[in-house]
């Protein structure tokens, strides 16, 4: 559906890599000659370093050098990839919106913060360009996209388990979490869902137990892959 945007399926090889764009209209490919599988293995291997190296005492080098990987990547091929389906450039009100399946090493890239941020935010990044979204593959897109139409179409009660936590040893605070899950929870009141917010420290069992008996779930936290 034209709402839901298009799709970047991004193919990392020795001899070649392409993003391969599926839209509404037709199904073509890119080259990413900046994306040679060696050099995202040596970036992947740095991303790596740097996230088992940051600390709240390293966190200026470390944020600066992560800049660095985001703005390489963004060079290298995810400019490239908005350009060519036409969704380049800042915004203001209604984003497009796009679902990335990266392949290999790729999936280790937090692809959607690609870009150059703070005082050189004008050069670009996808942030400011798009909605960002992510798939293992085409086809699972696919099943997640008929359970959500089954879900807004078939469904009696439509409930949304918000889990918060803006306090999380050995991580800096999440200063907007109480915001985001209020501006979540307003928005889906307009649209007739129920919001089951977890307030307290999530713990597994619990939020186990909640997320069968949800529809849908949203997580206001850190996150490690």
């Amino acid at each position: 559906a034209k709402s839901i945007g298009p799709i970047a399926v991004l193919n990392i090889a020795n001899h070649r890599s392409d993003a391969f764009l599926v839209t509404e209209k037709d199904i073509r490919s890119v080259e990413l000659e900046g994306l040679p599988a060696g050099d995202v293995k040596e970036k992947a291997i740095s991303l790596q370093d740097l996230l088992e190296q940051d600390s709240l005492e390293t966190r200026v080098k470390t944020r600066d050098k992560f800049g660095k990987l985001l703005e390489w990547l963004w060079d290298a091929g995810i400019q490239k990839v908005l350009q060519e389906l036409d969704l380049l450039g800042s915004r203001k009100g209604q984003f497009p919106h796009i679902t990335w399946v990266p392949g290999g090493l790729l999936n280790a890239f937090p692809i959607h913060a690609a870009g150059y941020h703070g005082k050189k935010a004008n050069k670009g990044n996808v942030l400011d360009s798009v909605v960002s979204s992510y798939a293992p593959t085409i086809k699972s897109l696919e099943y997640g996209r008929e359970r959500s139409q089954a879900i807004v179409l078939h469904s009696d009660k439509k409930s949304a388990l918000l889990v918060s936590m803006p306090e999380t040893p050995d991580q800096l605070s999440l200063p907007f979490v109480h915001e985001e899950i209020n501006s979540i929870t307003e928005l889906l009141a307009k649209r007739g869902w129920e919001s089951i917010p977890h307030i307290t420290p999530p713990i597994k069992d619990e939020i186990l137990h909640l997320l069968r008996n949800s529809n849908i779930a949203h997580f206001a936290c850190h996150g490690e892959s």
